[in-house]
């Protein structure tokens, strides 16, 4: 007999790794994001490199204990300049500039965040990403529930985007943002791992619950 789906809850509503980064902006659903952040008028840069996205953001996003306006500004410095130079040959080639889109801002605004806590206090992350495991596992039937996140996943993130949303352009990001934090110094000023323990870090596509 056909399995019975009705009660099931649809796969974006167990994105919980997204809604951890939404807690930390203060943000109670997605799509709050995307009505700010939708209108074309809002792709591209200022005359001093930042986006109109960020502008936008740092307004609405105001006393975040979280996420500072400082961050918000630095994690934008690096997707401008990531995107730039990714971009670059094709503008030329094109005779016209590519510019982001809103979900492509906050997929790599998502990413910058993730990495910046991932490469400064993996302990930290990992405790706050199992806190937003265990709210969302509250009171829901068990096959519903989603596994507390182990230590050795947290070098795993994914992406779950539309066709045609310029996936390819946002892997060449994600690896310069990677490449960036991997030289950061991590917590309390100790180095990373070897470069050739975090090669597994971004995946292109995934078909785990724990996703961006």
């Amino acid at each position: 007999m056909p399995r019975n789906n009705q009660n099931s809850l649809q796969f974006e509503d167990k994105l919980v790794l997204q809604q951890w980064l939404l807690n930390l902006l203060e943000v109670d659903d997605f799509s709050i994001l995307q009505a700010w952040l939708k209108d074309p008028e809002l792709e591209g840069f200022d005359t001093e490199n930042i986006s109109y996205f960020h502008h936008v953001l740092v307004t609405r996003l105001v006393n975040r204990k979280r996420i500072q306006k400082d961050d918000l500004l630095r994690y934008d410095s690096n997707i401008v300049r990531h995107w730039q130079q990714i971009t670059a040959k094709r503008n030329l080639l094109e005779g016209r500039t590519l510019t982001l889109k809103y979900f492509q801002y906050l997929a790599l605004l998502f990413t910058e965040i993730y990495l910046d806590r991932y490469f400064r206090d993996q302990e930290t992350l990992l405790i706050e990403i199992n806190e937003a495991i265990e709210e969302y596992n509250f009171n829901k039937p068990d096959r519903e529930m989603v596994e507390p996140f182990p230590a050795s996943e947290l070098n795993k993130i994914a992406f779950w985007m539309a066709t045609g949303s310029g996936k390819t352009l946002l892997m060449h990001c994600n690896l310069l943002q990677y490449q960036h934090y991997l030289k950061q110094p991590g917590k309390f000023g100790k180095p990373h791992p070897p470069a050739d323990t975090q090669r597994r870090f971004i995946k292109a596509a995934s078909s785990r619950i724990r996703t961006l």
